[in-house]
């Protein structure tokens, strides 16, 4: 098969032409020319038109006039330009939306244009302007769009973003919907404040083993303002290849999925609050790749008190309370005894113990048939158990229910008493289903061991007991001695049983509406509306935390 001239065939003659040295260079007018190809023989091939005396091309007339032709979309690109071009002069978060405002700004830059040829559009004169004459034009051009631009910009007033606090709130444990523990209220309520923008909780997961891909993470609510969501610590199993690809993927995203999130949701250095629950490695986590404005680190319960648990976790613990402590720009506790370790660490140490949900409020009732008490919560190493074994076996025809989750340490505990007959153990009762549980009791136990461990804690359930009106016996931990007038103590198994027949004879409804007037403004609305008032006091004058200053990022503006 015969083989045309290739390219390099063609640059070659064209070489010769401008040269002179083809049969056709003087003429000017001819526009084919003949090479010999690979296969010897001789080609005619088209050849652009030169100028004899200058060697330069000639241009064809549709060649001029496709050049010097502007297309009207290349208007459209001059706005897009103007947009781009004053992006790096706006602060941070700030975008231009597309929208009548920045059509304006785009129709008063269309008026200086920018060559994108050096005079191609002019004739011949604009071929010989030199060079640097034509980028000095193109700068002056382009610095007079600027101009232009951000004077337009200084007349309009952009969109600025929200700078009311975005909390990123984080748990150390993964049971967001279940309990309703403090965490879940605090983050129910600051979302519905309007005072917060919004409330995204981090939740760390519980491993388990995985049998193939999962997400890396699980959404529990998203809504307007709230988002709750537990980060899995891996989302590749171990038999996925190549090695270093795996690894990678499982390293990097528990550690950069959170400042996505946050990005996605519109958080910035300029209104991130970040609210921390110690003690978790995910706390200094946030703390060390979050950018914000202000941390609030929150103590429920001191567990370096915990002495069940061994001393190298005790340390590590009391350490990420310090580390912590120091760099917040708050600390809230929810005990005084939590509130004088604290304060050494951070002045600026604020006491707000637990509050209740209103679901719990409940009206006195009639007591009818068996008696029945009753234990709501969890069962731990400050759990009572000898006395409620005692209670059990010390008065077999009253019935103890027990409203406790499963965990290891509640089967190996509960195990005994859980065999009686008298005794019942609900597994399943949550938050939704707790105030139904309060509500068949005659009277509520708390039989908490006093300790260290104890004296640091606000028992959630003794505002809930209080709040359904029922009579309540228990020992004399922390917190007990504020509500002095609505419990009976006692120290030991028989100290309870006794006090429980106290109750049960001289309990009277005045006494059960003055337990649930006690606690109406104990109300997670109320305490979490307290909770803002030293976050929101100079929030708007508040500069970003200088810990996180290297840690920016700019935000959607979402």
């Amino acid at each position: 098969m015969r083989r045309g001239p290739g390219t390099a065939t063609r640059v070659r003659a064209l070489r010769r032409v401008r040269a002179g040295r083809s049969s056709n260079a003087g003429e000017g007018l001819s526009r084919a020319g003949s090479v010999r190809g690979p296969d010897g023989l001789a080609h005619e091939i088209a050849l652009p038109r030169f100028d004899a005396a200058s060697g330069r091309e000639l241009q064809s007339s549709r060649r001029r006039a496709r050049r010097g032709h502007r297309h009207p979309r290349r208007r459209v690109g001059n706005a897009r330009r103007a947009r781009e071009a004053v992006q790096c002069d706006l602060p941070p978060c700030r975008r231009i939306p597309w929208n009548a405002q920045s059509r304006r700004v785009a129709s008063q830059v269309r008026g200086v244009r920018v060559p994108r040829r050096s005079g191609a559009r002019h004739g011949d004169a604009c071929h010989a302007r030199d060079r640097s004459g034509s980028e000095a034009h193109r700068s002056a051009a382009l610095e007079e769009r600027h101009q232009a631009t951000a004077q337009s910009l200084r007349l309009t007033r952009m969109p600025r973003k929200d700078s009311r606090p975005h909390v990123l709130l984080s748990w150390f444990m993964d049971d967001w919907g279940r309990f309703g523990r403090a965490y879940e209220q605090i983050a129910a309520h600051l979302a519905g404040s309007d005072k917060i923008a919004r409330v995204l909780c981090l939740l760390p997961a519980d491993w388990t083993p995985m049998t193939g891909m999962q997400l890396p993470l699980i959404v529990h609510e998203h809504r307007d303002k709230l988002s709750a969501i537990t980060l899995r610590p891996h989302c590749v199993p171990g038999w996925i290849r190549p090695y270093r690809l795996r690894r990678a993927l499982n390293q990097a995203t528990p550690r950069k999925l959170p400042v996505l999130l946050a990005r996605m949701l519109g958080f910035c250095p300029d209104n991130t609050l970040l609210w921390l629950f110690p003690p978790h490695p995910l706390a200094e986590q946030l703390q060390g790749s979050i950018p914000r404005k202000a941390t609030v680190v929150h103590v429920i319960d001191n567990n370096a008190m915990d002495d069940t648990r061994t001393a190298e976790w005790r340390d590590w613990v009391a350490g990420q309370y310090q580390r912590l402590a120091r760099a917040a720009d708050w600390v809230y506790v929810n005990s005084e005894f939590n509130r004088e370790i604290f304060s050494s660490l951070n002045s600026n140490t604020h006491h707000f113990t637990n509050a209740v949900d209103p679901a719990f409020f409940g009206t006195p009732r009639a007591r009818r048939g068996v008696v029945k008490v009753g234990y709501l919560g969890w069962v731990t190493t400050r759990t009572g158990v000898a006395i409620l074994e005692h209670i059990a076996a010390a008065r077999p025809e009253w019935q103890l229910l027990i409203a406790a989750p499963a965990t290891p340490y509640s089967r190996d505990r509960l195990q005994t008493l859980s065999a009686r007959r008298n005794v019942v153990w609900m597994t399943d009762v949550e938050k939704a289903t707790a105030p139904d549980f309060l509500a068949r009791l005659d009277v509520c136990l708390m039989p908490h061991v006093e300790s260290a461990y104890s004296k640091s804690m606000h028992p959630l359930k003794l505002l809930q007991y209080l709040a359904s009106s029922r009579p309540i016996v228990t020992t004399a931990v922390a917190s007990v001695d504020r509500w002095a007038e609505h419990v009976r103590i006692a120290a030991d198994g028989p100290g309870f049983v006794r006090a429980i027949e106290e109750t049960l004879v001289h309990d009277t409804p005045g006494a059960a509406l003055r337990r649930v007037e006690a606690v109406q403004r104990e109300t997670w609305e109320i305490r979490v509306r307290s909770m803002l008032e030293p976050i929101l006091d100079g929030w708007s004058e508040r500069a970003p935390s200088r810990e996180a200053a290297g840690l920016g990022y700019r935000g959607t503006g979402v």
